[in-house]
């Protein structure tokens, strides 16, 4: 007939994830943790006990004050913190209300100057043209 791993006929030992024959087996839990409970954070399981790659399931972890929350609810502060309300703003900021990254408009003063005057402009070009001329000259 059929015997289990201890030799008895029909028995019912079976060898478990720890290597030994007894009955019943030491098995893997839920978090893939050889004769664990199940408990969260050990093994595969997050923080709320779930395990990873679980269909549906978002993984959840702990923040800088060990509380559990999904990825989804972590803030972006320093340290992380769960439910903390902060983002990221389009510009990259936590927190940030998407000013740091808009571009800075030239202030009305700067835009009243006239703008150099070609004859200025061609004074200009003419003095420095003569001064190199002069320069290369020595």
């Amino acid at each position: 007939g059929t015997c289990d791993c201890e030799g008895v006929p029909y028995g019912r030992s079976l060898i478990g994830c720890d290597g030994v024959c007894r009955d019943p087996p030491v098995v893997l839990d839920k978090c893939g943790v050889c004769g664990g409970t199940g408990e969260k954070n050990t093994g595969l399981c997050d923080c709320s006990g779930i395990p990873a790659g679980t269909p549906g399931a978002s993984p959840s972890l702990l923040d800088s004050a060990m509380q559990c929350c999904y990825l989804s609810d972590m803030g972006c502060s320093s340290p992380a913190r769960c439910w903390s309300g902060k983002t990221l703003d389009q510009c990259g900021t936590c927190g940030g209300d998407g000013g740091t990254c808009i571009s800075v408009r030239p202030s009305p003063a700067a835009r009243a100057r006239p703008p150099l005057h070609l004859a200025a402009l061609l004074a200009s070009l003419l003095a420095a043209l003569l001064l190199r001329s002069f320069e290369d000259r020595r």
